[in-house]
């Protein structure tokens, strides 16, 4: 999805449900899942030839933008959930 897009639906969603913080699921090693609230977004373009990303996917440049703070690595459940309570994760 284009950042244009992203940008147009997030707008429509504030003007729909008003201005505040969104959540995301983060699933543990553990098996269970919790609610933290979604960091800004930290957005780097990274060149494209280093990280053997697929030509189809760089921008004109050779370059990708990428989101460097969304991985499920990087939340801390003791720091970053916003619930006292885990909800288990079934297995498929």
């Amino acid at each position: 999805m284009l950042l244009s897009e992203h940008i147009a639906n997030l707008q429509k969603l504030l003007e729909e449900k008003g201005d505040q913080d969104l959540y995301t699921w983060v699933d543990t090693r553990e098996g269970t899942v919790y609610m933290a609230r979604v960091p800004e977004l930290k957005v780097e373009e990274i060149d494209g030839n280093e990280f053997q990303v697929p030509k189809e996917l760089r921008n004109k440049n050779g370059n990708v933008l990428i989101i460097t703070n969304m991985e499920t690595d990087s939340f801390d459940e003791e720091t970053d959930s916003i619930q006292d309570f885990d909800l288990e994760v079934e297995e498929n």
